[in-house]
């Protein structure tokens, strides 16, 4: 007998599950009831305790001791992320990852707490806020009777950012009215984020400027360098640079402004970390160098030059000065580093300041002062019996003054009632257009030394000055033959040298502007005598042909 068998088939499913040894599943961060708020966080990630902000305080909720209770809630209707609410954080260590899928929470309200909630997230450290986009209803109940509300959501978060997660309270009936978290859960997975490069930290800013600053940061072991990246606080844009050091000069900021600034490390086969964490600085205001060398020339009794070093970057200066021991000063301006004032008192002492003025208006703090005294003024102006101008061609001021051999023109020279002009030079040549300058303001186009065409001249001359003022005027020439001689030579005399009377002569003995007769133009001999009569003009001439008078005589 043949015995059949029904063959029965067995199919084996082997089901292989691969898990990741650097990944947690599940929850990366948990509250259940503890009324202090603590945390329990998932492998590579650190977090904190449930805490209240924005106003929110702690509710005196005796009747339930199971959750962590809240009020001061506001009454607005509308929500904002500067209301009252419950705030926790969760950091992923270096090298990992959060990848958040929903937050949720079991909550009530109690009394007149708040009817409205939001959930909203950060992943800047609070400077920006993401929320859900309608409210959810707050319900009611006692003690231990939680609702469960929440918010699925995708957000990624790589270390060293920080993800900071908010329950918002608002819609209250009345401050006192409490808001009750049984449990909070924010669901996701903590994991590598495949990066060996560190993330930058310790960062700060130092040598900050008005235009400038140094930014700096720790270090980071297997660094090759660090990409870094700055903008003002609050805008969009940044600006990128590069260092192979921990530290980066940058220029070109505007001045009196905050800025934020984060640094990326760059590692070996050019793989990096993610961005630090922003630090921020504020530029200094534009500044302005006080000005410094302070000092005062050209001092008379009335008047000073007020003087100071240039400042660089300067546009312009304010002076103040006033009488020292006083209250009120007297205001100027300068665009350069000195100012002439006048109107001073005499034998007066007087302290200056100054004050530097920049680009854009800004302004130095004013210097310290500088002091200076103003001469005292005589109370009389001497007026002398008479003047003397002795003028000697032909010969160089050194073989003259100081010189043994011209004792008497020295004696002259040294007389403390004498004026010995050192920078008195010719302006042409030859001799005759020099005179006619010196006596009339202009050579009166006489270029040579031969008599003039032009003559008798009718422009204005320092004779008409004289006789206009009732003064008397009388020449002397060396050699001349006679009392008024008119002629163009005669022996060593020539007419070249006495144009500043004979060039407004007319032949009948007359001046057109200066009305004197040339039995007033004497021979040398004479002047011994006549100068004991008039106030004049001595015209003195010491040829080198000319032998008869000597510089002794």
């Amino acid at each position: 007998m043949q015995t059949n068998f029904t063959a029965n088939t067995i199919t084996l499913l082997l089901l292989i599950i691969t898990v990741n040894a650097n990944e947690s599943f599940g929850q990366i961060l948990s509250y259940t009831g503890a009324m202090d708020g603590s945390t329990s966080l998932a492998t590579n990630a650190t977090g904190t305790a449930l805490s209240r902000i924005n106003g929110a305080v702690a509710a005196d909720d005796s009747t339930c001791d199971l959750s962590f209770s809240t009020s001061n809630f506001s009454s607005t209707t509308t929500y904002s992320s500067s209301l009252a609410a419950v705030e926790v954080s969760v950091t992923p260590d270096l090298g990992y990852s959060l990848d958040v899928t929903d937050f949720t929470a079991d909550l009530n309200r109690s009394g007149g707490g708040p009817a409205s909630i939001q959930f909203a997230y950060s992943t800047d450290g609070g400077s920006t806020w993401t929320a859900q986009s309608s409210d959810q209803l707050n319900h009611p109940g006692p003690c231990g009777k939680g609702y469960t509300l929440s918010w699925s959501t995708s957000v990624l978060i790589d270390a060293p950012n920080t993800l900071k997660f908010r329950i918002y309270g608002f819609d209250a009936n009345k401050p006192s009215g409490t808001e009750r978290i049984f449990n909070l859960i924010i669901n996701g997975t903590v994991s590598s984020s495949g990066s060996s490069c560190g993330v930058a930290s310790g960062l700060s800013a130092s040598n900050i400027t008005s235009s400038s600053a140094t930014l700096n940061w720790n270090d980071v072991s297997g660094a090759t360098g660090y990409n870094i990246r700055y903008r003002k606080t609050g805008t969009a844009t940044w600006t990128n640079t590069t260092s192979t050091t921990s530290s980066v000069d940058v220029s070109g900021l505007t001045s009196s402004t905050d800025y934020e600034f984060q640094v990326q490390t760059v590692c070996s086969g050019g793989t990096t970390s993610t961005f630090s964490t922003s630090a921020t600085f504020t530029s200094t205001p534009l500044s302005c160098e006080v000005a410094s060398g302070l000092s005062a020339i050209n001092i008379t009794f009335s008047s000073a030059t007020l003087d100071w070093y240039n400042v660089s970057g300067a546009t312009g200066y304010n002076i103040r000065y006033r009488k020292t021991g006083t209250s009120t000063w007297t205001n100027a301006t300068s665009t350069s580093s000195s100012i002439a004032v006048s109107g001073l008192t005499s034998a007066t002492i007087y302290e200056f300041q100054v004050q530097t003025v920049c680009s854009g208006g800004i302004t130095s703090a004013f210097s310290p002062s500088a002091t200076f005294i103003t001469l005292a003024a005589s109370s009389t102006i001497p007026t002398p019996d008479h003047v003397v101008i002795l003028i000697l061609e032909n010969h160089a001021y050194s073989q003259i003054i100081g010189s043994t051999a011209a004792p008497h023109i020295n004696a002259l020279a040294n007389d403390a009632s004498s004026a010995l002009f050192t920078q008195s030079f010719a302006i042409e040549h030859p001799s005759q257009p020099n005179y006619l300058d010196l006596y009339s303001g202009s050579n009166q186009g006489v270029t040579d030394d031969n008599i003039p065409a032009g003559i008798p001249f009718t422009t204005p001359n320092l004779g008409r000055e004289l006789i206009d003022a009732s003064l008397s005027f009388t020449t002397f020439s060396e050699d001349l033959p006679s009392v008024g001689y008119n002629g163009a030579t005669s022996g060593a005399y020539a007419r070249k040298h006495i144009l500043p009377l004979t060039g407004w002569v007319q032949e009948r003995i007359k001046f057109l502007l200066l009305p004197i007769n040339l039995s007033q133009h004497f021979p040398l001999q004479q002047i011994t005598h006549r100068c004991q009569q008039f106030v004049m003009w001595c015209l003195i001439k010491i040829m080198i042909c000319i032998t008869v008078l000597t510089l002794h005589e």
